[in-house]
């Protein structure tokens, strides 16, 4: 039997340095040569983050294909 747990360590995948775009005025695009991730925040709480206004906010969709 497959335990959940083993699932989990397998999906792990690390790269450094990868470019990200800004796309939109919500949402990040970061893209590697084995993954790509693409975050999406709620309103203006990116905008907000990158400003210097809030350290916090929410990301309402968040897609890693690997």
């Amino acid at each position: 039997m497959i335990k959940l747990k083993d699932i989990m360590n397998e999906a792990v995948e690390n790269e450094i340095n990868l470019p990200f775009e800004i796309v939109g005025s919500n949402s990040i695009l970061i893209k590697g040569k084995k993954l790509s991730v693409k975050l999406i925040f709620n309103g203006s709480d990116l905008k907000n983050a990158v400003n210097g206004k809030t350290k916090k906010g929410k990301v309402t969709l968040a897609s890693v294909k690997i």
